[in-house]
């Protein structure tokens, strides 16, 4: 889990539930609409990391309004340009249930998943053909290494290391959007090497004001094997044990507290199996973009 996430202070008498924690990582790999046939995987990835950098000029920043988890948020960017000229988007904070979170990232690639590093892709990529993902045709690659290796800046957790891996990405054949990925790998937690495995979806890419992005966002992982701290536990059974026992009378059903709470109820299941199995999914529904040029 991000440190940022961790430990970003959170305003006075409120607190964040843990389940909502992972989502920081999590909106949107960007890329314009152009159909592209007949390169290699190094060819591809470049031509959709410059229609990534394209889409963003003369933008200065975004926000995004969204559902991570069931529980309403508004994430801001700014357009930042690398060495080469290539611009990028970094995180600048997560608001949500009256909480400020981020501000203490910097550099390339502190938009998480936002703005996954297609380049760093193109030293191990293979390009394996055509396939379906998410129900579009899709350039398939495989790729070699760690998660942390394509996203620079982002930790999953200061006790968690990644080490190598081997996955398959996926951009769809007509507009170089990034679909997502699937990737198995080991990681390296508290002395002891362990095997462990994602998976990442990006669905309903739309455009708004010249920038595409994803509706919504589905990412699967066992790592809560290793994020989640006995702490963090307690909590989920807390929050369990109170959606099993009813809620307790007076509680605000209206308003941004009523849609919090509907929205820990609604999680219910995937809370259990973050507890038993150690594997969470982790959804986002993107519900509105606001481009500032």
């Amino acid at each position: 889990m991000p440190d940022q996430v961790r430990h970003a202070p959170a305003a006075a008498g409120r607190s964040l539930p843990v389940l909502f924690f992972p989502a920081l990582l999590l909106l949107g790999v960007l890329a314009l609409s152009a159909p592209v046939h007949g390169q290699s995987a190094d060819e591809l990835l470049g031509q959709a990391l410059e229609r990534q950098s394209s889409q963003l000029d003369g933008i200065a920043g975004l926000e995004m309004d969204s559902r991570q988890m069931g529980i309403p948020s508004t994430s801001r960017f700014e357009v930042v340009e690398d060495e080469a000229g290539i611009r990028h988007l970094r995180f600048v904070e997560m608001e949500a249930m009256g909480n400020i979170m981020g501000g203490e990232m910097e550099g390339m690639g502190s938009a998480g998943l936002m703005d996954v590093d297609l380049e760093a892709f193109s030293g191990t990529a293979e390009l394996l053909g055509e396939a379906e993902f998410g129900g579009r045709t899709a350039h398939q690659m495989a790729v070699r290494g760690g998660i942390d290796e394509w996203i620079p800046g982002e930790e999953l957790d200061e006790d968690v290391r990644f080490e190598d891996g081997e996955g398959t990405i996926y951009l769809d054949v007509e507009t170089l959007d990034f679909l997502g990925m699937r990737w198995e790998g080991t990681v390296t937690h508290e002395g002891e090497t362990h095997e462990t495995w994602l998976t990442y979806e990006m669905r309903d890419w739309q455009e708004t004001d010249g920038f595409r992005h994803a509706g919504s966002i589905v990412l699967e992982t066992d790592m809560a094997r290793f994020v989640l701290s006995d702490e963090d536990r307690a909590e989920i059974r807390m929050q369990l044990e109170m959606i099993d026992g009813g809620l307790p009378p007076g509680l605000p059903m209206e308003g941004e507290m009523g849609e919090i709470i509907r929205g820990i109820m609604d999680q219910s299941d995937n809370l259990m199996r973050m507890l038993e199995e150690g594997i969470m999914t982790v959804e986002v529904e993107i519900e509105a973009v606001r481009v500032q040029r």
